[in-house]
């Protein structure tokens, strides 16, 4: 990862942090900004249902 990249993504941790305390104006957000929110949160949601999905499988086994 380059170093903007990782630079990036804790800019984009610290939003995410702020959006949960409710500390974060989303009408400030660059696009850049909005887009990476949004793509951290789809992965959370991603690495989520994929868990979901292994315990439904052992379930049925």
């Amino acid at each position: 990862m380059s170093i903007y990249g990782f630079i990036h993504n804790n800019h984009i941790l610290d939003l995410q942090e702020k959006f949960q305390q409710n500390k974060l104006d989303l009408s400030t957000l660059t696009e850049n900004e909005m887009s990476g929110l949004i793509d951290l949160y789809q992965k959370q949601i991603n690495e989520k249902l994929s868990k979901i999905d292994r315990i439904q499988k052992k379930i049925n086994n």
